[in-house]
């Protein structure tokens, strides 16, 4: 049995005589028995940094910035503990590892929101389009399906100048090349992300010698699912030949 106290005043540590940290202890004379505590803070930390840390050195440090405010609200900590608990849940090493899961919750105030935290956010995206929350822009958030478009630019290449009302975001795969956003350029290459804020007019250009090799999300879904063209001309042709109907591979 597995027992994870997600009480930030958790008095495990007191009641069982062991320092428990945020992996499974065995707790001495109790056979069979490991305990662990859900650090709410550490977690909160934790989930910022790995949200934020992947654009430090590629977006602009003002973007940076944005995104770490964004992340710096209440609503953070309790996404980043239902995150744990989620993962500590229902993951496959704690399947594998134990036949039970108990947890200690803090009092009732505070566990029935964690509990309820997905359908209230399920709610509250459906009703809030535009702004932003700690999960991110909510225009983006909004649609259920985000499409991922994956592309090889040749040399002297590009995807051409387009305008989006929410924010494409490309990452690089292979190759060099260049992203331009309102005018601006900047090189990339793989391993480099861009994000492009809405009603930016921007475009990816290959200056390398080989294809630049790229994906793309962006909400709502403007190309239908599992289609390939081989070919810029060939895309350009058949854009509009047959209206995106909703249909996913992958929910």
């Amino acid at each position: 049995m597995l027992l994870i106290s997600t009480d930030p005043a958790s008095k495990l540590d007191e009641v069982l005589g062991v320092a428990f940290g945020t992996t499974p202890t065995a707790v001495p004379g109790v056979p069979n028995l490991k305990a662990m505590n859900i650090d709410p803070e550490a977690s909160a930390k934790a989930y910022r940094e790995s949200m934020v840390a992947p654009y430090r050195g590629v977006l602009p440090d003002a973007a940076v910035a944005s995104m770490e405010e964004q992340f710096s609200g209440s609503c953070t900590l309790e996404i980043a503990a239902f995150d744990e608990f989620a993962r500590l849940l229902g993951g496959p090493g704690t399947k594998a590892d134990f036949d039970h899961v108990l947890f200690d919750t803090a009092p009732t105030g505070h566990t029935l929101p964690l509990l309820s935290l997905p359908s209230a956010w399920d709610g509250f995206l459906s009703k809030n389009t535009t702004g932003t929350s700690c999960l991110g822009p909510l225009a983006g958030l909004q649609a259920q399906h985000r499409p991922r478009v994956v592309m090889a630019l040749q040399p002297e290449g590009e995807i051409g100048a387009d305008v989006r009302h929410l924010d494409p975001f490309f990452r690089v795969e292979g190759g060099t090349g260049e992203a331009v956003r309102d005018g601006g350029r900047a090189a990339v290459r793989a391993g480099f992300a861009v994000l492009v804020p809405a009603g930016t007019d921007h475009n990816t250009l290959d200056t390398g010698s080989v294809p630049l090799k790229l994906h793309t999300i962006c909400a709502p879904p403007n190309h239908r699912d599992g289609v390939i063209r081989h070919t810029r001309a060939e895309a350009e042709a058949e854009a509009d030949d047959e209206p995106v109907d909703g249909t996913t591979t992958e929910p």
